[in-house]
């Protein structure tokens, strides 16, 4: 099955390819500045990633409202949600704390301490919106039946 994960900004956007089929390394880990048109840039980006690789599901971080940015935020999950309806593929959205706890055990961690143990787990995300990207799919790859029974037993990354 593939996934779709992204770490949503309007500003910097982490996103994250993975084949649950073939575990290890993701398809792709990358993170999306779309400068001076940020809403075109940023549907047209991810836009460009469902087409090409066609995930049976987006798993996004949900919006929270503590943020400075919690508007940009927000907006930016608004185009997510619209690509998840326009293109019929599932949703799943995870409160920041939430998908930390999943994923690590621990909810409460800041960015710099996810990009640690993501690289810990042996990935390399360049940015810690690329490892949040990785931390939202392993948090759904860990708790999800859809995957198990799409990919018969495969086993996961140790988490």
């Amino acid at each position: 099955m593939i996934l779709l994960s992204i770490d949503p900004g309007v500003k910097n956007t982490g996103v994250v390819v993975t084949d649950t089929r073939r575990p290890g390394s993701p398809l792709l880990l990358h993170t999306l500045t779309p400068g001076g048109t940020p809403y075109y840039t940023l549907r047209s980006s991810l836009v460009r990633l469902i087409v090409c690789y066609r995930p049976a599901c987006l798993i996004a971080e949900g919006a929270f409202q503590a943020s400075r940015f919690a508007n940009a935020h927000i907006e930016a999950i608004g185009i997510i949600k619209g690509l998840s309806e326009e293109y019929g593929i599932e949703l799943a959205s995870y409160a920041p704390t939430g998908w930390k706890k999943i994923a690590f055990g621990r909810g409460r961690m800041n960015k710099e301490e996810v990009l640690q143990k993501v690289k810990s787990m042996g990935y390399a995300p360049a940015t810690t919106h690329e490892a949040d990207a990785v931390g939202l799919v392993l948090a759904f790859m860990k708790g999800n039946e859809l995957c198990r029974e799409a990919d018969h037993g495969v086993s996961y990354p140790p988490l």
